[in-house]
């Protein structure tokens, strides 16, 4: 897939992605690329299936809400999935969080960085920064049942979290019944694309109800244990 290929597809979709955007969707592509022959950021290599699974694919939660002038939160980002590419892509206040301080750096390195990173378990992160998001999103981390606690309690009352799935997204709301009426949420609205890879997407789109629980999130450990 050509840069301009990319553009095209956006568009198809009704997302803006400019020159300017374009260019540096690209950097940062090359960047992490070359960075990954040194540390284990994607098993992704592939010029185009990077430019598919990595920057389409991170674009598209921008169909689901208006992340302008927003702050927001990228759980588990990895090597900046999806955050870079919404902060590039919209006005977003965006924060990269991810556990592993090897990744972290490596996103700090980019010399066009235009985001911020935090290097923490999202557990504990949650504890210390309630409330303070307008938008959560993370990307295949966890089971949703597992990502709801993580990330619900760092929404505002009426924030969205996005939990980019697979085919297996209808499942895991089945399955995540129980937490969403624990945390307060409830699902909005599903938002299913196909990639040019072939791969299936489905995005969710939960917005917070009301206030939780303080005892949210509980230790990592337990939450894994013991899902809500």
């Amino acid at each position: 897939m050509t840069l301009k290929e990319l553009q095209t597809l956006l568009a198809i979709k009704g997302i803006t992605c400019g020159e300017e955007e374009a260019s540096l969707l690209e950097s940062y592509m090359f960047y992490i690329l070359d960075k990954n022959e040194k540390v284990n950021l994607t098993a992704i290599k592939d010029k185009n299936e990077f430019m598919s699974k990595m920057i389409f694919d991170s674009a598209l939660p921008l169909l689901l809400t208006d992340f302008n002038d927003k702050k927001v939160l990228d759980i588990g980002t990895g090597a900046g999935f999806p955050g870079s590419v919404i902060n590039i892509l919209s006005t977003a206040d965006v924060s990269l969080l991810d556990s592993t301080a090897k990744k972290t750096k490596v996103i700090d390195g980019f010399k066009n960085k235009f985001f911020h990173t935090i290097n923490a378990r999202a557990e504990e992160y949650a504890r210390l920064h309630r409330k303070e998001y307008d938008i959560v999103i993370a990307r295949a981390v966890a089971d949703l049942s597992i990502l709801l606690e993580l990330a619900i309690p760092l929404l505002k009352v009426g924030g969205y979290f996005i939990a980019m799935k697979g085919p297996e997204a209808y499942n895991e709301i089945e399955k995540s019944c129980h937490a969403l009426r624990k945390l307060n949420c409830s699902v909005v609205k599903t938002d299913e694309h196909t990639l040019p890879t072939g791969d299936k997407r489905v995005n969710i789109l939960i917005r917070k109800d009301k206030d939780n629980s303080l005892r949210y999130p509980r230790n990592y450990k337990e939450i894994k244990e013991r899902p809500l």
